[in-house]
């Protein structure tokens, strides 16, 4: 047996070990990854998002940019929401709507949510315009309220049932953050004390709740040359009060054993359960957490496709996930060590 072999074995072993422990993860069943490792079937698509629930139903966010008229002008741009009900054989056109980008959600087979907004240059850089809402599998939508204030820019929405979800932003002044809860499916938001404690001013950042009570946010600060500082809050009452968890510590990020990697541009956050969660990098790596954030191991650096990294990453279970990279829908079924593409086209 190969060292390499040997050593995901014993990190699998080690991950199943922690999680019964801990709870019921957001998801156990293991999904079953399609696709023969092409690119995606319609060329002038991009996919923004995914979001699977179980190992048959998933959805993707594709955006197109919109042709031109007649009259050199330009049509509304467009995205197109499709979805599979067989682990990804095959994918269907549930919907299409206005916007030029899309984060997606969903927390079962029916209910779901989509944040229209728009994509900036940078990895990490999305601005939500509005909050949609489906219960029947994203066929249809309905608007929602997101908050309305000058100033402040909304970058992600994220539900963990039907009522329960948050919004994370910034304040176009000062960029500190700002996240706000519903209790009643996104009808009405309370916007949290976050400032207040959270002083980091992020260049990035992303939640991950697991439940009503238990999330983390990660920030990445300024950004200099091949990294940023980061730095990992975590509550434990729904977005009220916030605790440190970890921040960037001085050593070797190549293999960073604490504290969080100075290497690479945040893009992404998942936590399965109160112990075990991945944080992605743009030009840096995948770290792995089995102790709730407080220390990180590197899982490998993403290079194959580009400097981009594994944007929105998406854990079914400790050894299969999804994410996005250069817009091509990605899979993972040894817990985040390797990727590989998958086909996606309607």
């Amino acid at each position: 047996m190969r060292f390499r072999d040997a050593l995901l074995i014993l990190l699998s072993a080690l991950i199943m070990t922690l999680t019964t422990s801990c709870g019921s993860p957001k998801q156990t069943a293991k999904p079953t990854i399609t696709g023969d490792g092409g690119k995606i079937t319609v060329a002038t698509d991009t996919v923004f998002s995914e979001s699977f629930v179980d190992p048959m139903h998933g959805w993707v966010v594709l955006g197109q940019e919109a042709p031109p008229t007649a009259d050199g002008g330009n049509t509304t741009d467009r995205i197109r929401v499709l979805a599979t009900t067989d682990g990804g054989n095959t994918w269907s056109q549930a919907s299409t709507l206005e916007g030029e980008s899309g984060d997606i959600g969903f927390v079962s087979a029916k209910q779901g949510w989509l944040m229209t907004g728009t994509k900036g240059l940078a990895f990490f850089d999305f601005t939500g315009d509005g909050l949609k809402s489906t219960d029947d599998g994203g066929k249809t939508w309905y608007d929602e309220s997101i908050p309305q204030e000058s100033g402040i820019s909304v970058s992600q929405a994220q539900f963990v049932d039907a009522e329960h979800g948050w919004l994370l932003g910034t304040y176009k002044s000062n960029h500190n953050v700002i996240v706000w809860s519903t209790a009643d499916g996104g009808k009405t938001w309370s916007r949290m004390n976050v400032s207040a404690q959270i002083k980091v001013a992020p260049a990035s950042c992303y939640l991950s709740f697991i439940s009503p009570e238990q999330g983390w946010l990660v920030i990445g600060s300024q950004p200099g040359a091949g990294g940023q500082p980061k730095y990992l809050y975590r509550t434990l009452d729904g977005g009220r009060h916030w605790t440190e968890v970890a921040h960037d510590v001085d050593g070797d990020f190549s293999s960073p054993e604490n504290g969080m990697p100075v290497t690479g541009y945040v893009v992404g956050l998942d936590f399965l359960n109160c112990r075990v969660g991945w944080l992605t990098n743009a030009r840096g790596f995948v770290c792995l957490t089995t102790d709730g954030g407080y220390t990180w191991k590197t899982l490998g650096q993403y290079s194959d496709l580009s400097d981009s990294g594994l944007q929105h990453p998406d854990f079914l279970d400790v050894e299969h996930g999804f994410a996005i990279s250069s817009d091509i829908l990605m899979a993972t079924s040894d817990g985040g060590v390797t990727w590989r593409q998958v086909n996606v086209g309607a």
